[in-house]
């Protein structure tokens, strides 16, 4: 039985202690470009992080696992619009799960930088896709993400820690099927027509769609989501007032 002066240990046994990052800088934004391939279960990837130095800092580190960084460029942010013809490329290394990026220049205290990093993925954690398999032969193919808790990491560079909130514009490139769901309203769904063959079936030609998200509210990294699947919108107004829109599989649709 146990004593009243007992404290019972709310953590399981061989738990680590887990401590908040000390930082030289944060994250205000991230504009993310996600193009999943369903055959090879890959996703290629364009990010754009606004930097936000804390300190003076000559380099940045993020959390990656298992990401293939192709490339890393800067652009500095002015009261004009950026450009890429101002980018730099930047040198970067990747040790213990760490992308450090040395920047050209000491970043101010207080001042903003963009960082452009281009890469790719075939994520066992964090973005998955779901497929019909022998056990489920009648399973809808899908992809979506699951972050919780540090698990972003796998599909994108970033602060992986509750703490850090950034506000994001997500982009899926996606088959002509499907449609792509993330964080906050829809503002753009468009086609993209890559090189025709004959014929007028646009699966075949090559044709995708993308779909623009933007989350204004700073949120954590493992909230930034992505559902990609064969689905039918519905809406409905909340009040009067709040437009509500449902997603659902097609073959569910009532």
């Amino acid at each position: 039985m146990r004593k009243d002066n007992e404290i019972k240990k709310f953590e399981l046994s061989g738990s680590k202690a887990h401590y908040i990052p000390s930082l030289m800088f944060t994250v205000s934004h991230m504009q993310l470009f996600v193009e999943p391939d369903f055959k090879s279960k890959t996703i290629n990837c364009k990010q754009q992080l606004r930097i936000v130095a804390i300190r003076d800092i000559s380099e940045i580190i993020l959390d990656i696992c298992e990401l293939e960084i192709k490339s890393v460029f800067s652009i500095p942010i002015t009261h004009t619009s950026n450009n890429d013809k101002n980018a730099k490329k930047l040198d970067f290394r990747i040790y213990a799960n760490k992308l450090t990026i040395k920047l050209d220049k000491v970043l101010i205290d207080g001042n903003s930088i963009l960082v452009i990093i281009t890469y790719s993925a075939k994520p066992r954690k964090g973005f998955y896709f779901i497929e019909p398999d022998q056990y489920y032969p009648r399973k809808n193919l899908q992809a979506w993400t699951q972050g919780q808790t540090a698990e972003s990491k796998y599909w994108f560079p970033c602060i992986d820690h509750p703490m850090i909130k950034f506000e994001t514009e997500v982009s899926v490139i996606v088959p002509m099927k499907f449609v792509a769901v993330s964080n906050g309203k829809l503002v753009m769904a468009e086609f993209q027509q890559k090189k025709l063959r004959k014929g007028n079936n646009n699966e075949k030609n090559g044709a995708k769609k993308i779909f623009t998200w933007i989350e204004p509210n700073p949120h954590p990294a493992y909230l930034t989501s992505v559902v990609i699947g064969n689905f039918v919108e519905t809406r409905e107004r909340y009040n009067d007032g709040i437009e509500l829109f449902y997603y659902v599989p097609t073959d569910k649709k009532t």
